[in-house]
């Protein structure tokens, strides 16, 4: 018994020694769950096709175009993000008519967009989904403003470009997609006015003025900010601990698809 007994006095301190010894702490590694803020470029392929354009108007020229911007994040919580991003939208279409709804032919308008885009300033509140390990469902909601840039320039339209006594013939209602049936007079024949033939069109008297001085060219009446909305749902893909791919579509005032590259501090 005397061995037995010498043997369990010299393991209990050893075993109190284990007891007391604090448990090792947990290494936490730093990742977009526990980031505070990050940065991120994004591009977008952006349209306003003319169906869409048909609820504001009878004729319309459809826009097919881009915008590139910066986002910078600020992360609350794993599930919410707030994202200010600033961005340049690129918005000249073709050059075409355009006629309000309700209104008759004879307000039809030939619009020639000159380097005409937006710089957009907007704050969005993201929710975010986790789905797996990698992928985030997010969806979110932001309000703005946009900047116009650039030109454009209106002149009323006639049926071949044909001037009469005060004004030209109005334009019939299925000639309004055929420039070469419908646009300014002074145009060439095939109805694309080039920007000399505008601005000679600029020395007529204003319409605005002068209702039957249908030849005459001015700008389009812009205003200097708009309100910016923006809707949009997504993916995100987490690719490294602090670098996200977001794949998302939406409205930002034209509908849009694209991808964005975040960086996580």
């Amino acid at each position: 018994m005397r061995p037995i007994a010498l043997m369990f006095s010299t393991m209990l301190p050893v075993l109190a020694g284990a007891q007391l010894a604090p448990a090792p702490m947990a290494v936490v590694e730093a990742g977009p769950e526990s980031a505070n803020y990050g940065v991120g470029l994004r591009a977008r392929y952006v349209a306003l096709p003319e169906w869409f354009l048909d609820i504001f108007t009878d004729e319309s020229v459809a826009l097919s175009s881009a915008a590139l911007g910066a986002e910078f994040i600020l992360r609350r919580a794993p599930d919410f993000d707030w994202v200010i991003a600033a961005e340049y939208m690129f918005a000249s279409p073709p050059d075409g008519n355009w006629l309000g709804n309700g209104e008759t032919t004879r307000k039809a308008d030939y619009i020639h967009f000159d380097n005409f885009g937006f710089v957009n300033i907007d704050a969005t509140a993201v929710w975010n989904q986790k789905f797996s390990r990698w992928v985030t469902v997010t969806y979110g909601a932001g309000l703005g403003v946009g900047i116009p840039t650039g030109s454009a320039v209106q002149a009323s339209s006639t049926r071949n470009g044909e001037r009469g006594t005060g004004d030209g013939p109005d334009c019939l209602p299925d000639e309004l997609d055929d420039l070469g049936a419908c646009h300014p007079p002074g145009c060439g024949a095939d109805g694309i006015c080039s920007e000399r033939e505008l601005e000679a069109m600029r020395s007529q008297d204003d319409p605005q003025a002068d209702p039957d001085a249908k030849a005459a060219a001015f700008d389009l009446d812009v205003w200097p900010v708009i309100p910016v909305v923006h809707l949009m749902v997504g993916a995100r893909f987490t690719l490294h601990r602090n670098f996200e791919l977001r794949v998302d579509g939406g409205f930002h005032n034209a509908l849009f698809l694209g991808t964005a590259l975040q960086y996580l501090f």
